[in-house]
């Protein structure tokens, strides 16, 4: 049966369906990417605290290191040698350098163990930080060694990095060489459980 111009059509008879689909899925296509968008801000926000954190943390760590190598100069020797004449940016850039060879974790270690060592003033400090310093220029000495993020890695085939390994706490190069035991002692058991 054909319309009619000008004639009525019955609303109940038409099928809007579709239509309602149609906006339906629009608006939960919209919802789901407001919400993965929520999702990244939220993510964004975490790690740009996360990195703010981290800075202030260096930056505290970094500053410790330089007020310790004010006061002992053979740290600050460690940490940039000429340490007594260098410029305060000099002194922060090679205490940040520092920080950065020993990764966050290995350095807050190593400043809490140092600030430990100056508040007991029956330990000889300079020795055991000497000691470090000398067995870590042994290490990287060594063919088939190296140092990385405060942790110590052995290759047997050098450079192939095949079979590298972090070295155990175990190891006899911890006893073999000078400053094996204090290296370890800051590095592997910070707390003395050992």
């Amino acid at each position: 049966m054909a319309f009619q111009t000008g004639s009525q059509v019955d609303p109940r008879l038409l099928d809007y369906s579709g239509y309602t689909r149609g906006v339906t899925q629009g608006a939960a296509i919209s919802a789901q990417a407001l919400a993965q968008l929520g999702a990244e801000v939220g993510d964004a926000v975490d790690k740009l605290r996360k990195k703010k954190e981290e800075k202030k943390q260096k930056s505290f760590i970094a500053d410790s290191f330089i007020k310790m190598g004010e006061a002992n100069p053979q740290l600050g020797e460690m940490i940039l040698p000429d340490f007594a004449s260098a410029e305060e940016d000099e002194k922060k850039l090679a205490a940040n350098t520092y920080i950065e060879g020993l990764g966050l974790a290995n350095a807050t270690k190593l400043n809490m163990a140092l600030i430990a060592e100056f508040l007991d003033s029956g330990k000889k400090t300079e020795q055991k930080i000497g000691n470090v310093q000398t067995f870590m220029n042994t290490i990287e000495a060594l063919p088939n060694y190296r140092i990385k993020d405060g942790k110590i890695f052995y290759d047997p085939t050098k450079g192939k990095g095949f079979d590298e390994r972090e070295v155990r706490p175990d190891d006899k190069i911890f006893t073999d060489y000078e400053g094996g035991q204090e290296f370890y002692d800051l590095f592997y058991d910070p707390k003395g459980i050992r």
